[in-house]
């Protein structure tokens, strides 16, 4: 029987950090693919050579050696949906917007005894945690008050750390928790 694990790490990127991240992928896993989205005009995914070339805010990271074909289902007006986890890495893009930068994330589910996509996952973890720049604090953005901190559950790159330290604040996208650097890595 398949035993189905989880992982996941919420992040904050600047477009900066995606171009690195991309760049870093591209040397561990030199058959990723980059699909834009989760729904398709047809059958066939909507690969990207670049994480700069998707539009959607949800791209899936995609080993094309550890999985060369990707299940879909047909929708009934000709689309199709890809997968979304299992045989792919959902990333959710941080957003950049009015000196904020919201949170995204990076995760996937996937049988444990997979072993090419177990390698894909390790691979991608390393990379994205070797990116990390930052240890986090968080603060009541009326006062200023720290509320806690040493916060290392968020991946941070040094383009997120660049943009808090010219004035932008790191926010939690699904809560109003905001956050800002508390020391380098």
């Amino acid at each position: 029987m398949p035993e189905y694990v989880t992982k996941n790490l919420p992040l904050f990127l600047s477009s900066l950090d995606e171009s690195r991240f991309e760049a870093e992928l591209g040397k561990a896993v030199p058959a990723i693919g980059f699909i834009d989205g989760a729904v398709w005009k047809c059958t066939t995914p909507p690969m990207k050579t670049s994480l700069a070339e998707c539009q959607s805010g949800i791209v899936y990271l995609w080993d094309r050696c550890a999985c060369p074909r990707l299940p879909y289902q047909t929708l009934d007006d000709g689309r199709a949906r890809g997968p979304t986890s299992g045989v792919v890495i959902q990333y959710i893009r941080s957003i950049y917007r009015d000196g904020v930068l919201m949170s995204g994330d990076i995760g996937i589910g996937y049988d444990k005894q997979n072993a090419p996509i177990v390698e894909f996952v390790k691979k991608v973890f390393k990379v994205v945690r070797a990116i990390n720049a930052c240890t986090l604090e968080s603060f009541d953005r009326k006062t200023g008050d720290v509320l806690e901190t040493e916060i290392k559950e968020y991946i941070v790159g040094a383009g997120a750390v660049e943009l808090v330290l010219a004035g932008a604040m790191l926010k939690h996208c699904a809560s109003d928790v905001y956050y800002r650097v508390q020391r380098k890595c």
